[in-house]
């Protein structure tokens, strides 16, 4: 993270092994105005990149994981999460699988595909309503960014060299994207 609350956090596993990153920025907000208001966080989902490889020595069932959840006094007003499988059957050899959950951010039409394939969202920016609340309240406002990573098999030796297969997960964040904003207008 920057100190403008950019995000960049990658996780790459290769061969048998795991790994998590996480970033977060919070922020207290304090509803402007008088009377009651309707009350609006505007943020940017950044890029969500997802890869993988099997290597022929070295057959791996993968997976990658990124979830991304923006809380409001500590409970979530708005999430995402997509899990990349890579996974092997005797029918279709290697096949890659993305599921997701929650809210879209562009996944969704990539669901399947082969061998060494990547899978990338882009950059939206998320607008959302966080109800109806007096001018003065205060609210506690969290974004957390996590990536995880998973190889299930060893590297196996290939001639002189070693193959592994290997997966990853990158939240990547464009420093030009909009920074967050929150708002208030009266309520009607």
């Amino acid at each position: 993270m920057n100190e403008t609350g950019a995000p960049f956090v990658m996780v790459y596993a290769d061969g048998m092994s795991q790994g998590q990153a996480a970033a977060s920025w919070s922020t207290k907000y304090i509803v402007q105005g008088s009377g009651n208001r309707d009350v609006y966080a505007r943020f940017t989902i950044p890029a969500v990149k997802f890869s993988g490889r099997w290597e022929d020595a070295a057959p791996s069932l993968s997976r990658a994981r990124v979830r991304i959840n923006f809380l409001v006094n500590a409970y979530p007003a708005w999430s995402t999460e997509a899990v990349r499988w890579n996974e092997q059957n005797a029918s279709n050899g290697d096949t890659v699988r993305v599921d997701t959950f929650g809210q879209t951010i562009g996944l969704e039409g990539n669901s399947f595909g082969t061998n060494n394939q990547n899978h990338s969202s882009t950059s939206r920016v998320v607008t959302v309503k966080l109800g109806v609340y007096p001018a003065g309240k205060v609210f506690d406002l969290t974004m957390l960014y996590q990536a995880e990573g998973q190889g299930a098999s060893e590297c196996q030796p290939s001639g002189e060299a070693m193959d592994c297969g290997g997966i990853s997960a990158k939240v990547d964040w464009n420093p030009n994207a909009p920074q967050p904003t929150l708002f208030s207008l009266p309520a009607p």
